[in-house]
């Protein structure tokens, strides 16, 4: 497991609620996993440096269909799920994996700001939307809203 150098731990510690972690700096990043569906590869390597400093694991998939097959596979507490990809997008990707997981936490990702597109995410099943490019703070707000028990 990566460490955070010790500035980075320091912000990344007093950044987070107290009750949610532990203090020692061995356990600094919270044990839970994350999975990032984004094509782009910039956008994907931007939400990673970030969650990287945070959460024990990330993981990527490319589009829909990748990302579908993984979670069949593997555990994660929660998905960050670009909506327009190829293969297959966000939309159809979420109504299959809430089909199937109903209860994995699902958060849209989308430089778009048409109420019509951030509500068709929803009804799509995403638990939350987050415009890109994403920051720190909101990254935070989620996961402790949706993957920290």
């Amino acid at each position: 497991m990566e460490h955070l150098p010790h500035s980075k731990l320091k912000t990344a510690l007093n950044m987070l609620p107290k009750e949610e972690i532990n203090q020692s700096p061995e356990s600094a990043l919270l044990d839970i996993s994350i999975l990032v569906v984004e094509d782009e590869r910039i956008n994907y390597r931007l939400l990673e440096c970030m969650l990287k400093e945070m959460v024990a694991s990330v993981e990527h998939a490319g589009n829909g269909q990748i990302a579908i097959d993984l979670v069949l596979n593997n555990h994660y507490d929660l998905v960050f799920m670009d909506m327009h990809m190829p293969v297959m997008g966000g939309l159809e990707a979420t109504k299959i994996l809430k089909s199937l997981y109903p209860k994995l936490p699902i958060i849209a990702l989308s430089a778009s700001t048409l109420t019509e597109d951030i509500n068709s995410t929803l009804e799509a099943g995403c638990d939350g939307f987050m415009f890109k490019p994403t920051k720190r703070d909101m990254i935070i707000e989620v996961i402790n809203k949706y993957a920290v028990c």
